[in-house]
C-alpha cells in the first residue's frame, strides 16, 4: 500500500469517476474511490490525532459523508479539487465530533451532583 503525506496525495480522481460517484448505485466507482483513497483518509485521520480506537469509525463516517454529499462536489478541470473536497470532509467530521464532545462535557459539568439536589 502506498504511503501518503500531505505533499503527496493520490492523483485527483478523473472527472469521469467523480461523475460516476454521483450515481450512488455505481458500486464499482465507489470501490475504486475507496481503493484509491483508503490510505489517504487514514493519513489525515492520524494527522488530526484521532485516537487509534476511533480511527476506523471516523474512516467509515468520512466515507458515509462523501456518499451523502458527493452530489455537491463540483469537479474542476481535469478532476482537480477532489482531494481538497475530501480533506474538508475529513476535517469537518473530526472537528464536529470534537465540538460535540466539548458540548457534552460542558453540559455534564453543569449538572448538579445528586447530593446537592436533595440537600437544597
Amino acid at each position: 500500500m502506498p504511503t501518503y503525506t500531505k505533499d503527496t496525495p493520490p492523483n485527483n480522481l478523473s472527472e469521469p469517476l467523480t461523475k460516476r460517484l454521483k450515481d450512488l448505485n455505481d458500486h464499482q466507482a465507489w470501490e475504486e474511490f475507496i481503493e484509491t483513497y483508503h490510505d489517504y483518509i487514514y493519513f489525515f485521520l492520524h494527522q488530526y490525532k484521532v485516537h487509534k480506537n476511533d480511527v476506523d469509525d471516523f474512516y467509515q463516517k468520512t466515507i458515509l459523508k462523501c456518499y451523502e454529499n458527493i452530489h455537491a462536489f463540483k469537479c474542476h478541470e481535469n478532476g482537480r479539487g477532489f482531494n481538497s473536497w475530501l480533506k474538508v470532509m475529513i476535517h469537518n467530521e473530526v472537528f464536529n465530533d470534537r465540538k460535540r464532545n466539548i458540548m457534552i462535557k460542558e453540559k455534564i459539568n453543569k449538572i448538579k451532583p445528586i447530593t446537592e439536589i436533595f440537600i437544597d
